[in-house]
């Protein structure tokens, strides 16, 4: 097995500060050195990501979001919902309660993500973020530090090796390299 990360690589501006520049570095993030802020009861942002590097014939495992994230007044009534969207097509919501204290989530998924994965699905798949408050107003301040996704695969077994390194612009770096057995 083998682990392929995705970062942001771009946003719908959606949030009072920061944007998707601000949160690229993978968790565990840099906390309050760059990070997206909110102050309304109910916000969403999408993100972009770079594409993945994954071929088809590689099988992907899992599909899960690890994001680092705190809500200064949480409580009961905060929470950040994430999506995965391909083609633009969200794929179900799933839920995280944030601490007041940076805290970090990993392996965010949904049962409804567990589907038969391709390559070509990862390009062009982006991440929603909603920041909601339920209960009486607020001024939550809803941070977000750090967001990646993580793509658990297996290679293909097809004699050639993959470089599947991504830099934080989404070019992606190396290629298939390929082994001659003949020498």
């Amino acid at each position: 097995m083998a682990i392929e990360t995705l970062v942001p690589n771009g946003d719908d501006a959606g949030w009072a500060s920061g944007g998707w520049d601000d949160i690229n570095e993978g968790v565990p993030g840099d906390d309050d050195t760059t990070k997206v802020t909110e102050t309304a009861k109910t916000q969403t942002i999408i993100f972009d990501l770079v594409n993945s590097a994954l071929e088809d014939g590689d099988t992907i495992n899992s599909v899960t979001i690890d994001a680092r994230l705190r809500c200064d007044l949480a409580s009961a009534d905060s929470v950040f919902r994430f999506d995965l969207l391909i083609g633009g097509t969200p794929q179900g919501l799933t839920d995280q309660v944030p601490t007041s204290s940076w805290a970090t989530y990993t392996g965010i998924t949904n049962a409804a993500w567990d589907v038969d994965w391709t390559a070509a699905q990862l390009d062009g798949m982006q991440v929603s973020v909603i920041s909601r408050q339920t209960g009486m107003p607020t001024t939550d301040l809803w941070e977000i530090t750090a967001l990646d996704i993580v793509i658990d695969y297996t290679p293909a077994a097809t004699g050639q090796l993959h470089s599947h390194h991504k830099n934080l612009n989404g070019l992606g770096v190396g290629g298939p390299f390929y082994i001659n057995p003949i020498g």
